[in-house]
């Protein structure tokens, strides 16, 4: 498993490589100096994660200008991986995280307290319940937002009282994100 620091640290320096190739010396400088990557690089993640957004808007507006402007070979490729990158994070704090991981083990924390004896079947565990399905419904992929859903259902059938409106809770996050993704997909398109 890469490291995030390393991660960035290895797309910023092909950044500065893509920069160098397609642009004079006094222009890759200035464009260094505006992301305030002229000398050494951020240790801290945080940081890190914050100059690839800005390198992916300063490459996104270099796309947005005319056609003269966009001298970058491979950069629209380059791009698209820095932009599935950070999809893949997620600044946490002072901490990155991979969002896939954390849903991964939100997920498997789910099932495990879904399957709790009836007796432990608490307004506290409800709640907690209720947070990992908004998370699961909003970051988490196909796969495990399936399997959540299979959990639930599973688990109406022992005790429908206290599943079924998480389960209902559930379905209605899914769709109030689905619309929403389709509602704004004018404005998601234009950034990826």
């Amino acid at each position: 498993m890469i490291q995030f620091s390393h991660l960035a640290t290895n797309l910023i320096k092909e950044y500065k490589v893509l920069t160098r190739r397609h642009f004079s010396p006094e222009e890759s400088e200035q464009k260094f100096k505006e992301l305030g990557i002229k000398g050494r690089l951020p240790k801290l993640e945080a940081n890190l994660y914050r100059l690839l957004v800005a390198i992916t808007q300063k490459m996104s507006k270099d796309y947005r200008g005319s056609a003269k402007n966009i001298r970058y070979s491979g950069g629209r490729h380059f791009l698209s991986h820095l932009r599935k990158t950070l999809k893949e994070y997620q600044l946490s704090g002072k901490k990155v995280i991979h969002v896939n991981r954390v849903v991964s083990r939100v997920v498997v924390k789910a099932v495990q307290l879904m399957s709790l004896p009836e007796e432990k079947l608490t307004d506290e565990l409800y709640s907690e319940l209720n947070k990992k399905a908004v998370l699961v419904a909003k970051h988490g992929e196909k796969e495990q937002k399936h399997v959540f859903k299979q959990s639930l259902q599973t688990n109406a059938k022992r005790n429908p009282s206290f599943f079924k409106p998480l389960k209902e809770s559930y379905h209605r996050y899914l769709d109030e994100i689905s619309e929403f993704l389709e509602s704004s997909s004018d404005v998601l398109g234009y950034f990826s």
